[in-house]
């Protein structure tokens, strides 16, 4: 244990961690699904099944309505978004509930001195409301997200622009549910974390070049030997920036699955639990 834990310790004081927010720390699925079909009633839409509209919670809303639609009319689009936040800025933003597991997960890792930030599609100011309201946002340094208008809402621009605000620091990991956080960070060289109580699959986060997949917030999975890791498709792991002992780390303590200790950043311990 002597062995083990000062190498731990000066393995968490180099990760920075970006968490995506819906789908991972919270769902949102009851305010997204209400709104959006509030945008294509009031626009003579026919009505859509929730199972339709929960696909578009993580893309960026205006790619959704472009498809919702089945249009690329700018102004069309425009007036889509803003019939949606219509409903949503006032009651569905709190149409939400955090995750089982996340709180007590951010506060072991704010409390070891990790470096938290939420970067996420969403708007900056709807991100801060719901962090605010759950009283998640003092477990972290900074909000990251998109403006109103749209710009930044893709993820690859997002993460670009976060590393160019913190500028040089640790070892820095992507948190989330969707292809598109994954590919975001991968974009920028950053590790990827998929997690599996949001909205995206298995398939859909590994093909994404997920680097580890986690399947519950509340579930201790360690000590499980790396032949139960998801692996990623064999094109994504020849550049990877970090090494497979690292992953694991990172997968212990970024979730705080573990009611056991963390395993030495050097075996080959896996921290994704079986289906």
């Amino acid at each position: 244990m002597r062995r083990i834990l000062p190498r731990f310790k000066r393995l968490r004081y180099r990760v920075r961690l970006f968490f995506d927010l819906d789908g991972t720390l919270t769902d949102p699925a009851e305010g997204i699904v209400n709104s959006l079909r509030h945008a294509l009633e009031r626009l003579g839409q026919p009505e859509r099944s929730t199972g339709e509209l929960e696909r578009w919670i993580g893309p960026p809303l205006r790619d959704a309505f472009a498809e919702l639609l089945g249009t690329d009319d700018r102004a069309v689009v425009e007036r889509a978004v803003e019939t949606y936040r219509e409903r949503f800025g006032s009651t569905g933003i709190l149409e939400n509930r955090v995750y089982a597991g996340i709180p007590e997960a951010l506060e072991r890792l704010r409390g070891s001195g990790w470096e938290l930030h939420v970067v996420t599609s969403k708007p900056w100011v709807y991100a801060r409301r719901i962090l605010d309201h759950f009283e998640l946002a003092r477990h972290f340094v900074q909000t990251f997200g998109s403006e109103l208008s749209g710009e930044r809402s893709r993820k690859d621009e997002l993460v670009g622009h976060t590393l160019g605000v913190l500028g040089d620091g640790p070892r820095t990991w992507m948190v989330g549910d969707r292809s598109y956080d994954m590919a975001g960070a991968r974009a920028h060289g950053v590790g990827t974390l998929g997690v599996l109580w949001g909205y995206g699959s298995r398939s859909e986060l590994l093909e994404a070049g997920a680097m580890q997949v986690v399947t519950d917030p509340t579930r201790s999975a360690v000590g499980r030997k790396s032949r139960s890791t998801e692996q990623p498709p064999n094109r994504y792991r020849s550049d990877a920036r970090f090494r497979t002992s690292e992953i694991g780390a990172v997968g212990c303590s970024t979730m705080a699955l573990t009611r056991k200790r963390c395993p030495s950043a050097d075996t080959s311990y896996s921290c994704v639990t079986s289906p």
